[in-house]
């Protein structure tokens, strides 16, 4: 019998389509090719997706039985038979193609789980990615966000497959949205983001792993930095510093030498991380400076470019891995004093460079100059790779801070270059960025894709009738922050001013941009929720307000709590008004930790530091709270305070904006 189908399939003419569901049940079966997992995984996650939209579950076998339509899943017997190959598909690529009343789905697949993502240990999921597609073009499922209020499944009685013949493959082999909302781009929502990589990436700070302080540094003293004439074989916060001399033979025997034995002892790896440790510290010696060829002038007064000496000792390295295992690769940050491109040096072909410049969030204060540097750097390297930062609380204060318009730009001119991946950090909740991680997915599969059309149906899908008025009010916020990144504070404010002069730019930045327009947002969103709209269009709405609310609140105070402390104003209404904020915001921590818990992590820890003085505790708030202005007298201290000789800890631990 199963011969005989797969003759009837050969026999089948191109072209017609194939029907899924109708009327409310099964009219196919799915059939999985034998010993492959992806493909196994597949079916799951076709038949629950179909089921969901349709109340049909369509039947999974092993054989295919007649008088019925079949969606083959992954490469197999009956695939080669009608003539769908997984021959030339590119990594990660798939072919999704009906013939007669059959649909083939064939992929490039390789290992185990296909329900993680996991950098060192891929999994190729081709055959998956082929039923993504088939799912978003034919039964219209979206995949925003990780839950079930952003899983988008409209409902039918019927699914018809039309004629397809579809072969696709990512545009970049590693495709990273990191520091998402509780991880779930690296569990089963970045395999439906098609998130993922061909073959195992390795690119962290390492340094410490394999030259380690606490192994080497006594007795090589040689093998680490000279700072000011000492020898560095130490690190601060975790394992920053306690960088190595780049220029010592012996360092590059040890690194090789570790690298070596790592491939040996595990040989399905095909990248070791060589990047240095985080932080500065960077050898002084009269012979790692005789590599660096520029300076870094007014930027970082003092410091050396430092890139042909750190690309040095990466190719130095690379070379002697390289003779012991050719088809290794070593993962090197460009990063830090070494990011701009190479004078003289050029990079080993078995480096993969991971340009860390960290700027999406900033909206582009530097993209003239970063542009440059990316086109210099790919056409020295088919290697390439970007670590960038899409959102960050340090720059945001924890707020919705969209950066669209300027990430786009980039990642589009990014796939015009020989640029092959990247590692960018996302947002903890999804409405801090609105569409852009799924934008930005999209665009590191496609770097084509109809941006314009998927961000419209973004919005359409999630929020309906409310969409006009919620695209409005991200695009207002993205429009002022980036007004005052590339054009500068359009304020009188000397709080503002005073913020923006220090080292609080940031801060400055984003209440600066928000507090002229916090009326305007709420009516938009006042606008958005008088629309008719349904259950869970209200609900993701509601979500979108609390953020506003937090937006809001933390606006006020903040503003309010510079204006009493730090210029000792005393106006009783904004006194009050302040007292309300920190109120309110204290409430809605709680309130968003049902859905965005990862937020307001991030934002319970930044309440020790940056957003330290719009809380409960803080002296705005106490201030706040009596009925009118304190007079106290401060004398200045000629030293710090000393208890029993030492140093007082309250007074070594306080962050500068309490002394």
């Amino acid at each position: 019998m199963y011969l005989l189908a797969l003759l009837l399939v050969s026999l089948l003419p191109a072209g017609a389509a194939v029907p899924l569901v109708t009327a409310g049940k099964p009219a196919a079966e799915v059939v999985v090719a034998d010993g492959n997992a992806v493909a196994k995984f597949a079916a799951t996650e076709l038949v629950t997706l179909v089921e969901r939209s349709t109340g049909a579950r369509l039947p999974v076998v092993s054989a295919p039985t007649p008088d019925c339509a079949h969606v083959y899943l992954g490469a197999g017997e009956a695939a080669t038979k009608a003539g769908v190959s997984v021959a030339g598909l590119a990594p990660e690529g798939f072919r999704l193609r009906t013939v007669g009343s059959e649909l083939f789905i064939v992929g490039d697949d390789f290992g185990g789980d296909a329900a993680v993502l996991n950098r060192s240990v891929p999994t190729r999921a081709g055959t998956l990615s082929g039923v993504y597609e088939l799912l978003e073009r034919v039964a219209g499922v979206r995949f925003y966000w990780h839950d079930e209020l952003g899983t988008i499944v409209p409902k039918r009685t019927d699914l018809t497959v039309p004629d397809l013949d579809v072969t696709q493959a990512p545009h970049w082999l590693y495709r990273s949205l990191p520091y998402s909302p509780e991880g779930q781009t690296s569990k089963l929502f970045g395999r439906r983001l098609r998130l993922g990589q061909a073959y195992g990436i390795s690119h962290g700070h390492n340094w410490y792993r394999i030259l380690p302080a606490e192994k080497y540094g006594q007795e090589h003293p040689e093998y680490f930095a000279e700072i000011k004439g000492e020898r560095q074989a130490r690190y601060y916060s975790g394992h920053h510093g306690g960088q190595v001399c780049t220029s010592n033979p012996a360092v590059v025997e040890v690194f090789a030498r570790h690298i070596i034995e790592y491939f040996d002892a595990t040989p399905a790896a095909s990248m070791y991380s060589v990047s240095p440790n985080d932080g500065g510290g960077f050898c002084e010696c009269a012979n790692c400076r005789a590599l660096d060829l520029e300076s870094w002038g007014d930027e970082h007064p003092g410091q050396p470019v430092m890139t042909d000496r750190i690309l040095t000792f990466y190719n130095a390295v690379a070379e002697r891995v390289a003779a012991k295992h050719p088809d290794k690769y070593l993962g090197a940050y460009i990063y830090s004093y070494y990011r701009k491109p190479p004078v003289k040096t050029r990079p080993h072909p078995n480096l993969a460079l991971v340009f860390a410049i960290n700027s999406i969030g900033t909206h582009g204060e530097e993209w003239t100059r970063e542009k440059a540097w990316i086109d210099a750097w790919t056409a020295l390297t088919n290697n390439f790779y970007l670590y960038d930062i899409m959102w960050l609380n340090d720059w945001s204060l924890g707020l919705p801070a969209p950066v669209t318009r300027h990430a786009v730009d980039k990642l589009q001119h990014l796939g015009g270059t020989s640029m092959r991946g990247g590692y960018l950090y996302a947002a903890p909740s999804y409405e801090s960025l609105g569409p852009l991680h799924y934008l930005t997915a999209k665009l590191m599969w496609d770097p084509k894709a109809d941006v314009a059309a998927l961000e419209s149906g973004y919005y359409a899908d999630l929020y309906g009738p409310a969409a006009g008025e919620v695209k409005a009010w991200y695009d207002l916020l993205e429009s002022r922050v980036r007004k005052m990144r590339l054009e500068g504070l359009d304020t009188t404010d000397p709080a503002l001013i005073r913020l923006a002069s220090g080292t609080q730019r940031d801060v400055a930045i984003m209440l600066a941009a928000y507090q002229p327009i916090l009326a305007q947002a709420d009516g938009l969103l006042d606008q958005a929720e008088a629309r008719e709209l349904t259950t869970e269009q209200r609900q993701r709405l509601a979500r979108l307000r609390d953020h506003h609310d937090l937006l809001r609140t933390t606006v006020v105070a903040y503003l309010g709590a510079e204006h009493l402390t730090r210029l000792a104003t005393w106006d009783p209404d904004e006194v009050k008004r302040t007292q309300e904020a920190i109120d309110e915001r204290a409430k809605l921590l709680e309130k968003l930790r049902s859905y965005a818990p990862t937020l307001v992590d991030i934002l319970v820890e930044q309440d020790k530091s940056i957003t330290a003085p719009i809380t409960p505790a803080a002296a705005a708030y106490q201030l706040a709270r009596r009925a009118g202005p304190s007079v106290v007298t401060a004398l200045p201290a000629a030293a710090p305070p000393k208890i029993d000789g030492e140093i007082d800890k309250p007074w070594q631990t306080a962050a500068w904006r309490d002394l």
